[in-house]
């Protein structure tokens, strides 16, 4: 036990530039870490929010018929479906786009209706004003146009007739009854949520509805059950699903996520190699002390091992403390954003830029512990050469110097 004894006196003891080497290594190890830590887990949070919102809307697998009027007899459908392993619920949907009218100009929305609007839970868990009957729009949609349950909106659509004094589109008024915010901007700014019935009356699709979504329990298995659904409806139908609709984004975000925790690596790497220099540095101003160590019969194996212990607790505690400061950080990123953009004055994650309205988060503690251990053996790593090096000195060379 004495290499580890000498270790601590060493560790404690040293002093000089050295020493502030040292210290530098061992805030790049915390800091690298953290980053590491903070990085991974807001690009997790980013996929699985945007994962979480995208098939809240659309569904995991989506039926659509290949007759061009879309899914009429949808009822039916939606029992056979709900009917197959693993489907939480099938829900038939209605999209079709339009022109807003308001005082305040005209836009272009995209008008959804469901068959029940209760299975879609991402709507009908955020109304944040109102409540659901008649027509519900996004909160950003309902920010900009100014329009408040109780108040009414007129859509448009060119499907209009022929007049003497020329084309009339088709118009119509319905009354706003709430207001849901599901956290993507891109949604809450541009989606309206029409009763089944108003919206196929007015977009005259008699009793038709453009697709089935299909919500799963498990989406491990998602492929395995589109080939069931798939195979129970038959040649009339088209299956997809969200592996198939949305893999160029979820393979961007992974290019992404590991190209930065790459690149942040370096900052690691970094730091390790400041403890060969501190190690090394501290290995040149012990010489003698080697050298009477090995006088007094001090083995190559326990010279290595002090030096060893250096490295190695300068690696432990800048691992220990980064992981605190990066899992620290991670659960408190939305409090920090919000104090930094205070103090700023400025909006560090905009929504119209990121898509989400709130900075998310997901600590994956397997993640967590990949990035601990890869940290560590870098820095034990780089204990190993100052360390051989010291074992390797001879005592009679070391007091000639």
């Amino acid at each position: 036990m004495f290499e580890f004894f000498v270790g601590k006196r060493y560790l404690l003891a040293n002093s000089g530039f050295a020493s502030v080497v040292t210290w530098f290594s061992l805030i790049g190890v915390a800091l690298g870490v953290a980053t590491l830590i903070v990085v991974t887990s807001v690009m997790n949070g980013f996929k699985e929010e945007m994962l979480s919102v995208m098939t809240g809307v659309s569904g995991h697998i989506t039926v659509m018929s290949k007759n061009k009027g879309g899914i009429e007899k949808y009822t039916e459908i939606e029992k056979k479906i709900n009917a197959v392993a693993n489907v939480q619920s099938a829900v038939a949907t209605f999209e079709k786009h339009a022109i807003m009218l308001t005082d305040y100009g005209a836009r272009g929305v995209l008008v959804y209706a469901f068959s029940d609007i209760e299975r879609v839970s991402i709507i009908a868990n955020n109304i944040i004003a109102g409540s659901t009957g008649n027509a519900i729009i996004g909160r950003k949609l309902a920010e900009t146009q100014f329009c408040l349950p109780g108040k009414y909106i007129t859509l448009m659509i060119p499907d209009g007739k022929e007049t003497p004094v020329g084309f009339i589109p088709k118009e119509a008024t319905f009354l706003v009854s709430g207001i849901f915010s599901i956290g993507m901007v891109e949604y809450d700014k541009n989606i309206i949520v029409l009763p089944l019935s108003d919206a196929q009356e007015f977009f005259n699709t008699k009793n038709a509805v453009s697709y089935i979504t299909v919500f799963v329990h498990n989406t491990s298995v998602i492929e395995k059950t589109s080939d069931i659904i798939r195979n129970l409806l038959g040649n009339g139908f088209i299956v997809t699903n969200i592996n198939h609709e949305n893999s160029a984004i979820f393979h961007a975000l992974k290019v992404e996520k590991n190209v930065m925790s790459l690149i942040l690596s370096i900052i690691i790497i970094v730091a390790a190699f400041n403890i060969i220099s501190g190690v090394t540095m501290l290995t040149n101003s012990k010489t003698r002390d080697i050298a009477m160590l090995r006088a007094i019969g001090a083995t190559k194996k326990s010279i290595m091992k002090i030096f060893c212990f250096v490295g190695a607790t300068i690696g432990i505690i800048g691992t220990i403390a980064g992981s605190i400061l990066g899992i620290t950080v991670a659960y408190n990123a939305e409090k920090i954003k919000h104090f930094l953009e205070k103090c700023t004055n400025t909006s560090l994650f905009s929504e119209e830029v990121y898509f989400l309205s709130q900075l998310p988060v997901k600590i994956n503690l397997c993640e967590v512990v990949i990035i601990i251990c890869l940290a560590f053996l870098l820095c034990f790593m780089a204990t190993v050469y100052p360390a051989c090096k010291a074992a390797k000195m001879q005592p009679v060379d070391a007091f000639r110097m």
